[in-house]
């Protein structure tokens, strides 16, 4: 009797750490279950991409390039640019996007790099893959006549997905002073004590 309640409870030990097992491959969208998605990352997550530098993105400014990545089920993804000048929105773009009819999965990533001419910004490009969809485009980012003191990539390492949100990508001001909580980037209060703001965003939808 008792080498078998020993054995009752050695199988129910290895049925539970398989069903963790299992479990969290589920979540994070592992081997069988990856399927379309971005492995390791779970559904309605997006994260920023370890970029390593290579011959490709020497054309770009050495803190002016990056990528993330996302797991995304809905009908778009968008990236804009945003020009601000004190409270005010001066210019609203869509740089680039991929949309389809009704609901599905749109995972992929997104890159961005700009490029300098006589140490001056000059374009910036950005791929979009999401889906079985891609997108490249580019926009002149010199025609924002200001000199730029600070910037910063995105502000966190991780996020879950929420349609509408604004998730930034980059960040350019003429000096004035970066919020520390991420969410209050667009606050008036924030966009009014600084010069000039240009950002890099993007949207879920």
């Amino acid at each position: 009797m008792k080498t078998k309640s020993k054995l009752l409870i050695a199988l129910l030990a290895v049925l539970l750490v398989a069903t963790s097992v299992l479990g969290y491959m589920w979540h994070t969208n592992r081997g069988l279950f990856q399927g379309n998605r971005v492995a390791g990352l779970p559904n309605a997550h997006l994260r920023v991409l370890s970029v390593e530098p290579s011959h490709f993105d020497l054309l770009f400014h050495r803190h002016n390039y990056g990528g993330v990545e996302f797991n995304h089920f809905g009908e778009g993804v968008h990236v804009y640019i945003a020009h601000y000048i004190g409270g005010e929105r001066v210019l609203h773009e869509i740089v680039t996007g991929i949309s389809i009819v009704g609901d599905g999965t749109l995972s992929g990533t997104v890159r961005w790099g700009l490029t300098m001419e006589e140490n001056e910004p000059h374009e910036l490009r950005i791929h979009l893959r999401a889906g079985a969809g891609s997108s490249q485009n580019y926009f002149d980012f010199s025609q924002f006549d200001f000199v730029v003191r600070a910037m910063s990539g995105p502000g966190f390492p991780s996020r879950q997905i929420e349609q509408g949100e604004r998730y930034i990508l980059q960040r350019w001001q003429a000096g004035g002073m970066f919020p520390i909580d991420e969410d209050r980037a667009f606050d008036p209060d924030i966009l009014s004590a600084n010069e000039e703001t240009v950002f890099l965003y993007m949207v879920f939808s």
